[in-house]
């Protein structure tokens, strides 16, 4: 009889002999030959008592495990139960048309696909998958390990999205990631639009760090590394296209604000084009009268601040307490060393203003703590550093001078 496949004996029929104990009816597991009973249809199964075949009313073939016997067999009959595996044409597929397989298909060797591979559920893969080009409509679970290009070609990884063709985008050849674009300007480029071809969505913001941690455990957010010198750009904010800066942290940690590069030793350095702009705007919401805007430290301590003044004007203060200073002295000669200054009239370069004030070289001869700088100071590229001056240096000799004068008037009057 001609056969599909491997020899009926080896492949298609399985036979499993037992030897009876006495009244025995029920046979299971494996016999002599070692293979444990199994059937799936009970119309290809054949029993022999005795070399002779019974019939179907003769025994019960209904568990797929075991055989029971309707009459309890003798002491040392041999019952074999034949088996015939089920083969069904309908579940070929031909090599040139192609087919469909319903069931499972288990392969215990290497599947080798050189064309096209559709599939329509799911596939689970316990093992190791080397494939070339692959196209995944539905859903991918992937339990274990995955890795993509492992043989490093010039290849590209996409993930679609309902409304973005590239939600995740790897260009293989350029070593770049896009979410929401194709064409990675960067080794890591967000895009979001709200016409399809970026991340869609108004009011979304591009990335979102959130760190649900809300103990103190010194959990952290984002952490950027980059150069340490002015040329290194840390962190970048500007608008859509480019055209306008908005903020800007260099290497060396300097903070630029609507401008690219910092100022002449500025850690923060601001740009504002308008009359009607401002540098800095800070609201104290508390209303707290006393609270400080600004807060001024050198060596970890406060030496001076801005303060909220009874929520309708600012004060300027700098440290003063008793507890600071030593060699505290009542006596000296104010009056003297206010003469000596010379205030005069001018107007700086470029401007027409006239004021009065002092010129700072000459207030340092007298009062050398009021002016910062030195006379006609250079930077290393010849550039000069300008001098500048804090005129409430000058308060307590013209308060000194007042009392100085007044103590003289009174004694012009005694005499």
């Amino acid at each position: 009889m001609p056969y599909i496949g491997v020899s009926p004996f080896n492949g298609v029929r399985k036979k499993h002999t037992y030897t009876a104990t006495a009244s025995q009816t029920s046979f299971s597991g494996a016999g002599t030959e070692g293979i444990t009973l199994s059937y799936k249809d009970s119309t290809f199964v054949d029993v022999y008592q005795n070399g002779v075949k019974l019939g179907e009313a003769d025994y019960t073939s209904t568990s797929g495990t075991a055989i029971v016997l309707g009459t309890g067999a003798s002491l040392n009959d041999l019952v074999e139960v034949v088996v015939y595996d089920v083969f069904s044409v309908a579940d070929t597929v031909s090599k040139a048309d192609g087919g469909t397989f319903d069931g499972n298909i288990t392969a215990a060797g290497t599947i080798t696909v050189t064309g096209n591979a559709d599939l329509n559920g799911d596939l689970d893969v316990d093992g190791t998958t080397n494939l070339d080009v692959v196209d995944i409509d539905g859903a991918l679970t992937q339990d274990g390990g995955a890795v993509f290009n492992e043989a490093s070609a010039d290849v590209n990884f996409r993930v679609e999205s309902n409304a973005s063709a590239n939600a995740l985008f790897v260009d293989g050849g350029a070593n770049r990631v896009g979410i929401g674009t194709a064409t990675p300007s960067n080794p890591l480029t967000v895009v979001t639009s709200t016409d399809g071809s970026g991340v869609s969505g108004d009011n979304v913001f591009a990335a979102l760090i959130h760190n649900a941690e809300a103990t103190n455990d010194a959990s952290k957010g984002l952490l950027i590394k980059a150069g340490t010198t002015t040329a290194d750009q840390a962190f970048d904010v500007q608008d859509h296209d480019g055209s306008n800066q908005y903020f800007r942290i260099l290497g060396n940690g300097d903070v630029c604000i609507s401008r690219t590069a910092s100022l002449t030793n500025g850690r923060v350095s601001l740009d504002f084009s308008s009359a009607a702009d401002n540098g800095f705007c800070i609201n104290d919401t508390a209303s707290g009268n006393g609270a400080a805007f600004i807060n001024f430290h050198t060596g970890g301590s406060s030496r001076g601040t801005i303060t909220n003044n009874n929520n309708s004007a600012v004060a300027f203060n700098t440290s003063s307490d008793y507890r600071l200073k030593e060699n505290v002295s009542y006596s000296f000669d104010a009056t003297t060393e206010l003469k000596k200054l010379k205030p005069c009239k001018f107007n700086f370069i470029g401007g027409d203003l006239t004021v009065e004030g002092f010129l700072a070289h000459e207030v340092q001869a007298v009062v050398p703590q009021a002016i910062t700088g030195t006379h006609n100071e250079v930077d290393d590229e010849d550039n000069p550093v300008y001098q500048g001056i804090d005129q409430s240096k000058l308060v307590p000799l013209l308060v000194k001078t007042i009392q100085e004068l007044e103590a003289r008037i009174a004694a012009l009057e005694s005499a």
